[in-house]
């Protein structure tokens, strides 16, 4: 008798097996922030450029006069809110805006190689050790991206931290449905990470509304 027929025996979605999918599910939703983090670390806010004349001008996309003849944001620019993203950090703007999003094609890549590496090491020395490996570390590189000072320190470590995100998701997926029975363990896993990732992204947009608001209120 293999392991899944065993679970049709005694039980394939029962009060235990419900409480580890959950707790180790939840532990997930971190990793669900990475991904979706670039919303708001990469957004570009609108920014005034003197013109000239002697004029502000009111600058959100890649108007000639709101950019120099090399590309890069206009001279003496200053943004318009109190937001800040790696745009505003780095002058991410007018032909260097694509940058904000290349920072996420570099987190998807390490993501791919995260998949691949992990599941080799989960296989030849557990699941636990590289999984808490994985969320321990991808942790402190995620508040060491917050305290880099150069654009190419900060996608470095967005490859880490994707490598890392990718092997952590794939170890936590399967400790979280090898104990649930066949029948369950797709219908079940794919509307509860749907769920979960949902949960995400409301986090994000309600920490980012707090964060507005404390600004708006000048605390």
């Amino acid at each position: 008798m293999d392991f899944d027929s065993a679970l049709e025996h005694i039980g394939e979605f029962g009060r235990h097996q419900k409480r580890i999918y959950f707790v180790v599910s939840l532990i997930s939703l971190p990793l669900a922030a990475q991904m979706l983090i670039v919303v708001f670390v990469g957004a570009v806010p609108e920014w005034k450029c003197p013109s000239p004349s002697g004029d502000i001008l009111h600058c959100n996309s890649t108007h000639p006069a709101c950019c120099d003849k090399d590309g890069s944001i206009c001279h003496g620019a200053e943004f318009s809110s109190e937001f800040t993203s790696i745009a505003t950090e780095w002058n991410l703007a007018c032909s260097h805006r694509y940058k904000s999003e290349l920072s996420q094609s570099i987190f998807v890549f390490g993501y791919m190689f995260g998949v691949l590496i992990f599941g080799i090491l989960s296989d030849k020395y557990g699941r636990r050790r590289p999984w808490l490996f994985a969320y321990i570390v991808g942790g402190i590189l995620a508040l060491m991206s917050g305290l880099v000072g150069t654009y190419e320190e900060y996608i470095a470590l967005r490859f880490a931290m994707g490598l890392l995100n990718g092997g952590g998701g794939l170890i936590t997926y399967v400790l979280s449905t090898e104990s649930i029975g066949p029948s369950y363990r797709g219908r079940q896993t794919e509307k509860n990470t749907c769920i979960l990732f949902l949960l995400s992204c409301f986090a994000c947009i309600s920490i980012r509304h707090k964060i507005s608001r404390s600004h708006e209120l000048g605390y």
